[in-house]
């Protein structure tokens, strides 16, 4: 097994589109983008969101998709 999280953070400036943010902590697509159009959640002129942004927004990574097999 190999932890995914861990993985993730190895990269200081870690960058994610919106569809890796929707899969890894278990959000749709459109509650997504609508985080990013409400403010709960920033994204970059270039579309993307830094790991350390969707970690304050939406925690840790749930325990199902920190790990993979």
């Amino acid at each position: 097994m190999v932890n995914h999280e861990s993985e993730i953070m190895s990269s200081e400036n870690q960058f994610l589109t919106v569809a890796e943010v929707s899969r890894l902590f278990n959000i749709s697509l459109q509650s997504v983008y609508r985080h990013c159009k409400s403010g709960k959640l920033s994204r970059g002129n270039d579309g993307l969101i830094a790991l350390s942004e969707a970690l304050r927004a939406y925690g840790a990574i749930p325990a199902d998709n920190a790990t993979v097999k």
